[in-house]
């Protein structure tokens, strides 16, 4: 019976309607398992991060009956999570054709020239039992043969932590966080960024290198709406800019995330100083996409506080600089501002600066600037009752927020949409989301 219903297996829906049901991480369960109505049973019957012994006893009874080659080939595909490509399974198995009866027994699949265990389970069950020595050197394996084959950080650092080199750690977890960074992938750009840091005074990491992953590492704290993470990254930054002496380009833009930070904090006065700072540290060089934006962030702080003609100096001024130097994003920014002031003023003009930071923002691909502008741009209707023209902006503004997991904008924007629901006499539902 077991054998039969391996075969016949589950659908991802029903083991996430019995993982669900169970507590477990649905997800989680559905991709370990694979529709696996044993590995599904004995998964949610051991939840947590221990693999349960059922399954690794069943798993090695099946692997201990293969040949001794199909074995050890086994045992060097254990240790790669998510299949191993072609490329990299001619560098880690002498004659992949000892992997056949594995295959017929239906313990790994094979695609696209690659291979891959049948579930996560069975490769984790496997990677278990070989002896600490042994795992370490096939990973170090492993990693020599995807750093050849040039693959992506994020891989090298899974096995780089496993062989235990801190150098190594420190090297690809840095780069995984840029690149995660860049593809608004704020988890991983923190999580990969604090890996690095971990290993600094380890691997003796240069200050500068340090501050940058301190920057990286407090802007996707922000985003992810951890704002005391975010400003204690952005403070460390700012500290080894400082200690660093020679780079007032890396310490005007510490400076100015970790403002943004004490704002969100609200702590206005630390937010004044930190931007005021920033601006006498970058206007000796001259126009700079940095200056532009020490400018807009100046102005921001005075719209938040209703000090419009101050806000609108610094504004046309940040303006000004952004375009003169190509910094459209900048240019987005103190839009969304200037469109603020000017329409807090009574000013038309105000709406069609929004309008304008939000079709640019889009334009640019920016979801952090373009959920910014939506949410501004609904508040400022909203306060003149123009509901029916605000709902479009915070409904984009939603999706963009999901789409691109700012969950500090999310959170915005659901207020304003309970407002609305308040405005539109829908009580229970405006109660149930606040």
């Amino acid at each position: 019976g077991g054998v039969r219903l391996e075969l016949t297996g589950l659908s991802a829906a029903a083991v996430a309607g019995l993982a669900a049901a169970a507590g477990a991480d649905p997800a989680a369960v559905v991709a370990a398992a694979d529709g696996n109505p044993f590995l599904v049973t004995e998964l949610l019957a051991a939840p947590g991060t221990e693999l349960p012994s059922s399954v690794r006893d069943a798993v090695q009874a099946r692997v201990s009956a293969l040949p001794p080659p199909a074995r050890e080939a086994l045992e060097r595909l254990a240790v790669v999570p998510a299949g191993v490509p072609a490329g990299l399974l001619a560098a880690l198995v002498d004659d992949p054709a000892a992997l056949e009866p594995a295959e017929r027994r239906g313990i790994v699949v094979s695609a696209a020239g690659g291979v891959r265990f049948r579930h996560e389970l069975a490769r984790r069950a496997v990677a278990e039992t070989l002896p600490g020595s042994r795992r370490a050197a096939l990973h170090g394996r492993v990693l020599a043969a995807l750093v050849a084959a040039g693959a992506e950080p994020s891989r090298l650092v899974h096995h780089a932590v496993a062989v235990g080199d801190d150098a190594a750690v420190a090297r690809y977890a840095a780069a995984a966080a840029r690149e995660a960074a860049a593809a608004d992938g704020h988890r991983e750009a923190l999580a990969f960024a604090e890996l690095a840091l971990d290993r600094a005074g380890v691997t003796r990491m240069a200050g500068v290198v340090a501050a940058e992953l301190h920057g990286v590492a407090g802007r996707a704290a922000y985003a992810l709406n951890r704002f005391g993470d975010a400003a204690r990254h952005a403070d460390h930054a700012v500290q080894l800019w400082d200690a660093a002496g020679t780079t007032p380009l890396g310490l005007g833009e510490a400076l100015l995330i970790s403002a943004r930070m004490s704002t969100l904090l609200a702590d206005p006065a630390a937010a004044r100083a930190k931007a005021t700072r920033a601006l006498a540290v970058l206007e000796p060089l001259g126009p700079t996409r940095e200056l532009a934006l020490a400018h807009s962030t100046l102005g921001c702080q005075d719209t938040l506080q209703a000090r419009f003609d101050a806000a609108l100096s610094h504004l046309d001024t940040a303006l000004a600089l952004a375009r003169q130097v190509g910094a459209d994003d900048v240019v987005a920014h103190a839009l969304n501002y200037r469109g603020v002031s000017l329409a807090s003023r009574g000013d038309e003009q105000g709406l069609a600066d929004l309008r304008r930071s939000v079709e640019l923002a889009g334009r640019l691909g920016q979801a952090d600037n373009v959920t910014l502008a939506m949410h501004n741009l609904a508040v400022i209707l909203l306060r003149s009752a123009r509901v029916a023209e605000a709902e479009p902006y915070l409904r984009v503004g939603a999706a963009t927020a999901r789409e691109h997991h700012l969950t500090t904008a999310a959170f915005r924007i659901e207020a304003q949409q309970c407002y609305v629901l308040i405005l539109r006499g829908d009580w229970a539902e405006a109660e149930r989301r606040l």
